[in-house]
C-alpha cells in the first residue's frame, strides 16, 4: 500500500484482511528500487495507491515491473466479490512492516492477526483514554498499530488527521475540534508541542 492517511486507508486495510490477504506499508518517501526490492521480498501481488502526491514515479515503476496498481478512491468500482470468509485466523500473517534495518536494507517484521489482538487485548488501554484515537502516524511505522486497531477493535473511534504535515497547529485543531483521548507521541512529535 502506498496511500496518504485517510478513511481509505482504513477501509483498504480492513478490505485485505477480510479477503484473507496481508497488507504491507510502503512508505511514499521510498525510492522506486527500494519498493521494487520489499515488493519483491514479500511476494506482493498488488500495489494500492491513492494517487497520493509524491508517489506518481514509484506507482509508475511499480506498474512497469509488472505488478498490478489498484488506485482507489471516489468512483472505482469493483466487482462483486462474493461471500468472504470470516477472515480471522489467529496464525494469519495481518501485515509485514518493514524497518530501516541498521545495514540500511529494510527487514520485514511479520505480524499475525494474533498479535494484534493481544495488542489491543492489554488491560492498560481499557481505563477510556483510548476510545477516541488520533491516528497520525505513516502506516508504515508500528504505532499505526495502536493508532488503528485499539480503538477499532475495542469499540471506539479512530480519529484520522487529514494528509499533510504533522505540526502543532493542525494537531491542536484537530485535537479540539474530535475529542481525541488518546495518541502516541514520539519524542520529535513532544518537540513540536513543546517547542
Amino acid at each position: 500500500m502506498a496511500m496518504e492517511r485517510s478513511v481509505d486507508l482504513l477501509v483498504v486495510f480492513l478490505a485485505v484482511l477480510k479477503a484473507g490477504g496481508a497488507y504491507v506499508p510502503v512508505p511514499v518517501g521510498y525510492p522506486l528500487g527500494l519498493v521494487l526490492g520489499v515488493l519483491g521480498d514479500v511476494g506482493a501481488v498488488v500495489l494500492v495507491t491513492d494517487g497520493v502526491v509524491g508517489a506518481g514515479e514509484v506507482v509508475r515503476g511499480v506498474a512497469a515491473s509488472g505488478l498490478p496498481v489498484l488506485e482507489v478512491g471516489p468512483g472505482l468500482e469493483l466487482p462483486e466479490a462474493g461471500v468472504l470468509g470470516d477472515g480471522f485466523d489467529p496464525g494469519q500473517l495481518a501485515y509485514v512492516m518493514f524497518t530501516s534495518g541498521s545495514t540500511g536494507t529494510p527487514k520485514g517484521v511479520a505480524i499475525t492477526q494474533r498479535n494484534i489482538v493481544e495488542l489491543v487485548g492489554d488491560t492498560g488501554w481499557g481505563n477510556g483514554a483510548h476510545r477516541r484515537v488520533l491516528m497520525h502516524s505513516p502506516h508504515s511505522f508500528d504505532a499505526s498499530t495502536y493508532e488503528m486497531w485499539v480503538p477499532l477493535l475495542s469499540g471506539g473511534t479512530v480519529v484520522v488527521l487529514p494528509p499533510g504535515p504533522v505540526d502543532a497547529e493542525r494537531l491542536d485543531s484537530c485535537l479540539r475540534d474530535s475529542a481525541v483521548t488518546g495518541m502516541f507521541l514520539t519524542a520529535a512529535l513532544f518537540d513540536v508541542f513543546g517547542g
